[in-house]
């Protein structure tokens, strides 16, 4: 198909300056004069190719909203419109998801009702292990004022004649520790333990990427019911997935 395009023929006029070297007079009007000698002339055309693709993009923009600025308005100037905006935009969860996290959380024992009890004990553990400190304190601090009380001692867990259970576990995972994950894998004589050696995820498999030597061992057991065999408290060992690149 024949197109017809238009094409622009930009014509420049060189202007030339008589003024002595040195002269202000005349230069601040110099790039007014040579703008003036730019003439415009459409002139049409025809073609028989087709026209070019568009370039590709050389380059993306992206922005990641602080909410270390919210923060900072409201130590320094008191102002809360920010933070209040940052938990609007991204702070806000499922609400009946989270509610019933915490009825499940706050009867499961009997927590501290004394905010000075959980503030002493979370500053002792951010002394030793910061990550995860004060984020797990605010995320079960409903329990310290929930209206059910749990009971004085922790459920007795007896895992006798339960069928095949697979537990994944990263070494480094903050949020349910490794030595914790052992303690119940003891009280589970059926269970058996994919351990994620040096991964620091909370949820191991399917991940994404994914960890697929992970993702084989879940596979079979919803499958076929499968278990790694391998005696002891670590039934199987998979590598973490390496770290996210520094440039992306």
């Amino acid at each position: 198909m024949r197109l017809i395009h238009f094409s622009v023929l930009a014509v420049v006029l060189l202007v030339g300056c008589n003024r002595q070297a040195g002269s202000p007079a005349s230069e601040s009007g110099s790039l007014t004069e040579a703008r003036k000698g730019f003439q415009t002339k459409l002139v049409q055309g025809k073609s028989a190719r087709h026209p070019a693709p568009p370039p590709p993009p050389l380059f993306r923009m992206v922005r990641y909203d602080s909410p270390a600025g919210a923060l900072a308005a409201y130590l320094h100037n008191g102002s809360t419109s920010r933070v209040v905006g940052e938990y609007r935009s991204f702070g806000v969860q499922n609400e009946n998801e989270f509610a019933v996290y915490l009825a499940t959380e706050c009867s499961d024992v009997n927590w501290p009702r004394n905010w000075a009890t959980w503030n002493t004990a979370t500053r002792r553990v951010y002394a030793t292990a910061p990550f995860e400190a004060w984020d797990n304190a605010w995320f079960n601090a409903a329990c310290a004022f929930w209206p059910v009380h749990g009971p004085a001692h922790p459920l007795q867990i007896n895992g006798a004649g339960l069928p095949g259970i697979l537990m994944i576990q990263g070494t480094l995972d903050a949020a349910t520790p490794y030595a914790g994950a052992q303690v119940a894998h003891g009280l589970l004589p059926s269970a058996r333990m994919v351990v994620v050696a040096g991964g620091g995820n909370h949820g191991q498999s399917l991940s994404q990427p994914p960890n697929t030597c992970v993702d084989s061992y879940l596979n079979a057991y919803l499958a076929t019911g499968a278990l790694p065999q391998h005696p002891g408290q670590v039934n199987a060992t998979c590598p973490a997935l390496a770290a996210p690149s520094a440039n992306g």
